[in-house]
């Protein structure tokens, strides 16, 4: 099985909705975010989010069998996390959670 890393989608922080949010919060509140996982269930590492997408007993033994690919894989889930953090760049949190759900504010 190879990686389709033109499938896995890498959202996106919206800096304008979290700016708005701090900004009539003012000091009377935390505005924290997440290091983007997946929708319904993520981890804040790579190896925790492949685990939880693979199984855990299933990438154990990969890494014996076929260890270039978890490679691959793992840089696939790094460079999503990386394009989404690169994307809150100019964002106004006040604390970052890894391992955070992602919600959308209504």
């Amino acid at each position: 099985m190879k990686p389709k890393q033109r499938f896995l989608a890498a959202p996106g922080c919206d800096v304008a909705t979290v700016n708005r949010i701090a900004g009539e919060t003012g000091e009377t509140a935390l505005v924290r975010g997440p290091v983007c996982c997946f929708n319904g269930f993520g981890q804040p590492g790579c190896w925790q989010d492949f685990s939880c997408l693979y199984g855990i007993e299933n990438l154990i033994m990969a890494t014996f069998e076929d260890p270039e690919w978890v490679h691959t894989f793992l840089k696939v889930l790094q460079k999503r996390k990386s394009s989404y953090i690169r994307s809150m760049n100019g964002a106004a949190y006040n604390l970052i959670e890894p391992g955070a759900a992602m919600h959308q504010p209504q």
